[in-house]
């Protein structure tokens, strides 16, 4: 079994590579079952009509019986077959989760650094936050309990992350941000494969976190050859550039991959020409300025590789000195879809920016869990929702957040474990 990594700027020819495999592949077995692992809808769209038009065209048969999907439902898939994993619980179950495991560390013994806002709900979040980026980084608790003695942040974190993995085990419980690591260790302990997977291909993502580079290992006896494609302009000095290329890099080194670089590629449709094209439309020869670099157009595969690359470029020319934060301006086809991606990153990267359009009403957690109020009969008075609004500290006579109770923390418990196994929600 191999892992080849292919390699090119983006629209370089690296799906047309990936389909001509699905071909090969059908020319072999017309009934192998092919995965195909793409990181948001708009790449599952766009494989699907891929696919589909080369099916019509007769370039490849590979539409019936390729499976596009995610990782995340990929180890779903895992879980399932093997009878012995957990269950998958929904983001508010897993949020309470967090939050009992905030009380149950402090009364074991109390929190070095954040026992003063223990029963705070921002607190909850940011814990959240923290453990789910540690367990896609696949950090056990202990490990991050013996690196960080000297820190108490660090240190109450790790308690509280070893006490929520307590919780999940108790009830037979799968979080989201565990999920890859769960369907890696059945992978692991199972002696034999429970998938044949003739060909695996990875495409459209721009990094790949610890648990889907273990995940893959895992996978590799399942599989009989393993395709990821991963944008690297070879040539190129951008930082953005040259962080891909390094990423490339890890890829590499951690599943022990050869990397092939795709040269010389002409795509059928030149979207970079067809872009300067249309941006220059009706602009005759005497209008046109000399060419210079002001106009860039960059290739991403998701809203968040964009917001993140133009505001990249955005920060480098700041700092450069080309223009002050005052001169800059973005511009963007839905201000709902992008505003919390533009707040997230330009918070992460120490730009402020100011929005012309505020946040709409109903989008306030008040307004939010009014309108759920006002649905809970015609929507037959959904378990998720009924519990926000019985939590929820907006309405007169709903508990106190700063004052857990115990006692409805296991009613909640036991209603919505009640509701997963009738999968309600």
């Amino acid at each position: 079994m191999t892992i080849k990594i292919l390699t090119s700027p983006p629209a370089g020819g690296k799906t047309t590579r990936c389909i001509e495999a699905i071909h090969h592949v059908r020319m072999q077995d017309p009934l192998a079952q092919i995965k195909v692992i793409v990181p948001d809808k708009q790449q599952m769209a766009y494989w699907k009509k891929e696919l589909a038009l080369s099916s019509v065209s007769g370039r490849c048969s590979g539409f019936i019986g390729t499976d596009i999907t995610s990782f995340s439902r990929l180890a779903m898939n895992i879980l399932e077959k093997s009878g012995s994993g957990g269950k998958s619980i929904p983001g508010r179950l897993d949020m309470l989760c967090i939050r009992e495991a905030i009380l149950s560390a402090s009364k074991k013994e109390p929190l070095a650094y954040f026992h003063p806002i223990r029963t705070k709900p921002g607190l909850t979040e940011v814990i959240a936050k923290a453990v789910h980026k540690l367990q896609r980084g696949c950090v056990r608790p202990e490990v991050l309990r013996k690196e960080s003695e000297n820190d108490p942040k660090i240190y109450d974190t790790a308690r509280i992350y070893r006490e929520y993995l307590d919780l999940l085990d108790l009830h037979g419980w799968v979080g989201a941000a565990g999920l890859l690591n769960t369907a890696a260790d059945i992978l692991e302990n199972n002696q034999t494969p429970l998938l044949h997977i003739p060909l695996l291909i990875i495409d459209g993502f721009d990094e790949l976190t610890n648990d889907c580079l273990r995940l893959i290992r895992k996978l590799e006896p399942c599989c009989d050859e393993i395709l990821i494609t991963f944008p690297v302009y070879s040539g190129s000095k951008r930082t953005a550039d040259l962080r891909m290329k390094k990423e490339g890099e890890r890829i590499k080194t951690v599943l022990n991959a050869s990397i092939h670089e795709i040269k010389n590629y002409e795509p059928p449709i030149p979207g970079r020409k067809l872009a300067q094209k249309a941006l220059l439309a009706g602009v005759t020869e005497n209008d046109k300025q000399p060419a210079n670099d002001n106009l860039l157009l960059i290739s991403v595969s998701s809203q968040v590789s964009e917001v993140r690359e133009a505001l990249r470029e955005m920060k480098a020319r700041i700092i450069s000195g080309v223009c002050s934060p005052g001169e800059c301006a973005v511009f963007v086809p839905d201000i709902q879809t992008y505003f919390p991606i533009l707040r997230q990153f330009g918070k992460e990267m120490g730009i402020p920016i100011r929005f012309a359009q505020n946040v709409p009403l109903s989008a306030a957690p008040a307004s939010s869990v009014l309108r759920h109020l006002l649905h809970l009969a015609s929507d037959n008075f959904k378990t998720e929702d009924v519990l926000s609004i019985l939590r929820s500290p907006f309405l007169k006579g709903c508990p106190d957040p700063d004052e857990p109770d115990a006692e409805s923390f296991e009613m909640d418990l036991y209603v919505m474990d009640k509701a997963a196994r009738e999968s309600k929600i």
